[in-house]
């Protein structure tokens, strides 16, 4: 009986350990964000990160703040940023898109300003496809980052990127 009573202690033990192993002490995703992620983020000039932890966006009073369902906007003349649940809507709130209204800010080096062949050229250049292009612009993908230039006369008037996030549970806001 001791022998049993060992081994079942040794495999709940073992148990155990497999499954905290790799969780962070805080929580948090022990994971890198994908690569697109990555690239966006270190060619950009953003206030802060695509899919930045809300909690770690530290000192936002610049912004104005807008409440909302699913999650709440930071916003000034420059930019409007959305901060919601990623990489699902009932995830932890992240920095989600940027909607870019002026030439304060880039991705890739694209501004507000920049033809929209330009962005065209450099997206394209950076792994992105387009995938749906009317009358206002254009939308590329790359995994899960979107950006999509929008203007008028060939110019670009606003620049958004964002995330795709999934809705596993079927949430309506």
């Amino acid at each position: 009986m001791k022998k049993y009573a060992a081994f079942f202690a040794a495999i709940i033990c073992l148990s155990l350990l497999c499954s905290c192993a790799g969780a962070p002490p805080d929580g948090g995703d022990s994971e890198s964000l994908p690569a697109e992620i990555e690239k966006l983020n270190s060619n950009s000039n953003l206030p802060f990160p695509l899919a930045l932890p809300s909690k770690e966006i530290g000192d936002a009073s610049y912004y104005t703040y807008s409440p909302g369902f699913g999650g709440y906007w930071l916003h000034d003349d420059d930019i409007r940023i959305t901060i919601s649940g990623y990489p699902d809507v009932a995830d932890p709130y992240h920095t989600k898109s940027y909607v870019i209204l002026s030439d304060k800010y880039d991705l890739f080096g694209v501004k507000v300003g920049d033809s929209i062949e330009r962005a065209a050229s450099v997206l394209t250049a950076y792994g992105y496809a387009l995938v749906l292009e009317d009358y206002g612009g254009a939308h590329y993908e790359n995994g899960d980052v979107q950006i999509l230039p929008y203007g008028s006369s060939g110019i670009i008037e606003e620049l958004r990127v964002s995330l795709a996030v999934t809705n596993k549970e079927n949430i309506v806001f």
